[in-house]
């Protein structure tokens, strides 16, 4: 029987399950507004405003504030900074910064309007389509460093020891990051024993006297992480809208969420000085995958009143999103070492399937327009992710739902909730030129009471023809909650003691968000 567990990292016999852990479903959860370049430099705290294409996703009565068709094409890039440090175990610390440029569309989307009762009548119907980005993963972190006391490959001794090795050497271990280990030679069985492990980094010793075996690092080895993250959530929004006398807009939004996202993870090991190893160790490397795509289904309800003059205020609810998932994942091992006959990269990979069920999201907003001078606007969004849920696909085996159980527990335990806090103003320098800026938190509170926060801040520049012809441009800086991993600590059955201690990488992360919006309006 396992004693030993790798930190946040549960596996399971057969299949990994990735994605079906509570960051996962948070992943596919929870949104970070893209939109038009005015909603997004305006903090996308546009609930009570309208008018925009990129406000129908926060607010589906946004689509009936506009008196005219429109449509509109907005292009835009994410560059992602970030800065990783790591830490060995002796305390020596590293530093490695990295950039990555990725092109997005964040919106593109038409509406049409219909007056109710002739021209001028200040009643209307809307129908519209768009497409707006609602998260972005776009993040790289990479750094070397150095580390005398610990190795991935004894690690992955360690979790081996106790699993006889016949169920290695005939591949049906259950195991699959360990089965490819082995396969590898990154960890062997002790010549004289059944089922202990030593990794390739590793020396072996045997005191004469006691006959006693001890295995410890042969020395210092350099150590590379690198981690990549890519693809985009975007929401396909189907949209109906009714304007009432210009005083009450109404709004509903079939959403179709559209979840694209890859996890690449290389962890690799390398010999600095020949000879001291007895594998004749040179070099390791551990890569994982994680992919998921799906889709999903929600229903968004809005409305917007205008009881007087400038003033606005919203309420949007969004029913859960049930999403359908497939994950693909796998493992590969390398070595290189002189002593040992084979080395050869092995691998390992599956798919899984299941559904997703995200939580419902209420909001509120408040706008007020100064005739002629601008605008301002306040938004507020709450979302509880404790009631979100995993459910397996029917044609999986049923000894998993215990595995799922766990993780549902979890969620409800520790998920949290989430509020949304938006700030936007305009003002305008001419009547046809806007200065925008806006703010936007996101804060998850966490099971131990602390808070994961996500900060954002926007700006632009909107410019509207006599005609019908707008473009807006926007930026907006992005501060995400640091990042740790630890990626080979190892825990006792219970993680209630470090048994095993991996370095510690941080990572400081931040992005820069640009879009121009071109639009039409008719």
């Amino acid at each position: 029987m396992r004693r030993l567990y790798f930190a946040g990292l549960l596996l399971f016999a057969a299949v990994s399950l990735q994605a079906q852990t509570l960051d996962g479903a948070i992943l596919a959860a929870e949104n970070n507004y893209y939109g038009t370049a005015r909603t997004m430099a305006l903090g996308n705290a546009v609930s009570a405003l309208g008018g925009d294409l990129g406000s129908i996703g926060i607010n589906p009565a946004g689509s009936a504030v506009a008196n005219y068709s429109q449509v509109t094409f907005s292009p835009g890039f994410t560059n992602s900074r970030i800065g990783t440090n790591f830490t060995s175990p002796e305390g020596d610390k590293y530093f490695n910064q990295l950039n990555r440029t990725s092109g997005k569309l964040p919106n593109v989307g038409t509406t049409m309007v219909f007056p109710v009762g002739g021209k001028g009548s200040g009643s209307s119907f809307t129908f519209g389509f768009v497409a707006n980005t609602t998260n972005v993963y776009s993040e790289t972190f990479s750094v070397f460093g150095k580390n005398a006391s610990t190795s991935q490959l004894s690690a992955f001794a360690q979790l081996a020891n106790g699993i006889d090795h016949s169920y290695f050497e005939n591949g049906n271990s259950g195991y699959y990051d360990l089965q490819t280990a082995f396969d590898a030679y990154l960890i062997d069985e002790i010549s004289g024993t059944t089922d202990q492990y030593i990794g390739a980094t590793e020396n072996k010793y045997i005191d004469e006297q006691t006959g006693d075996i001890f295995v410890e690092l042969g020395d210092q080895i350099g150590q590379d992480y690198y981690r990549r993250r890519s693809g985009s959530k975007t929401d396909l929004l189907f949209n109906f809208g009714y304007n009432y006398l210009d005083q009450l807009y109404l709004g509903v939004n079939l959403g179709l969420p559209v979840l694209d996202y890859r996890d690449d993870f290389t962890f690799t090991e390398t010999s600095l000085r020949d000879g001291y190893f007895q594998t004749g160790f040179r070099r390791s490397e551990e890569y994982e995958y994680t992919e998921y795509v799906g889709g999903g289904a929600y229903a968004k309800f809005g409305v917007i009143w205008r009881p007087i003059g400038g003033l606005r205020v919203a309420a949007t609810y969004q029913t859960p999103t049930v999403f359908s998932i497939e994950e693909r994942y796998g493992w590969s091992s390398y070595l290189d070492a002189t002593e040992v006959p084979q080395s050869e990269t092995k691998a390992a990979d599956g798919n899984f399937a299941y559904t997703l069920r995200t939580p419902s999201i209420t909001g509120l907003g408040v706008a007020y327009a100064f005739a002629g001078l601008g605008l301002l606007s306040f938004d507020w969004e709450r979302t509880d992710y404790s009631k979100m849920y995993y459910t397996l696909e029917s044609r999986h085996s049923s000894e998993y739902s215990s595995i799922v159980s766990d993780v549902n527990a979890d969620i409800l335990n520790n998920g949290g909730s989430a509020n949304q806090y938006r700030v936007g103003a305009e003002l305008m320098l001419t009547p046809s030129v806007a200065l925008r800026a806006g703010f936007t938190e996101n804060d998850r509170k966490l099971s131990d009471g602390s808070y994961s926060t996500r900060r954002s801040y926007s700006g632009g520049l909107g410019y509207a023809s006599d005609g019908s012809f707008f473009i807006d441009l926007a930026l907006r800086w992005n501060v995400l909650p640091d990042y740790y991993n630890y990626p080979y600590d190892l825990y006792n059955d219970n993680y209630t003691q470090l048994v095993y201690e991996s370095p510690e990488i941080k990572a400081r992360r931040r992005s820069l968000d640009a879009v121009v919006t071109v639009g039409l309006r008719f």
